[in-house]
């Protein structure tokens, strides 16, 4: 059995590339407004959403 520490954002790196991604849609706040409420099609989230991964996550970020 094998006890692990308890939970901190320290041990999991994800919660890195959350962060960076809730940064992005805040800065672009008027683009994600706007994309959210004149949703042509029901697509448009998720696009929005791949965008902002797209834009936020990238490789140099990663490495730190």
């Amino acid at each position: 059995l094998e006890y692990l520490p308890p939970y901190s954002p320290d041990y999991d790196p994800i919660e890195e590339g959350f962060s960076a991604l809730k940064a992005w849609i805040r800065a672009h706040c008027d683009y994600t407004e706007g994309a959210l409420a004149s949703a042509p099609s029901t697509d448009s989230p998720y696009v929005m959403i791949w965008w902002a991964v797209y834009e936020s996550m990238t490789a140099n970020k990663a490495i730190g």
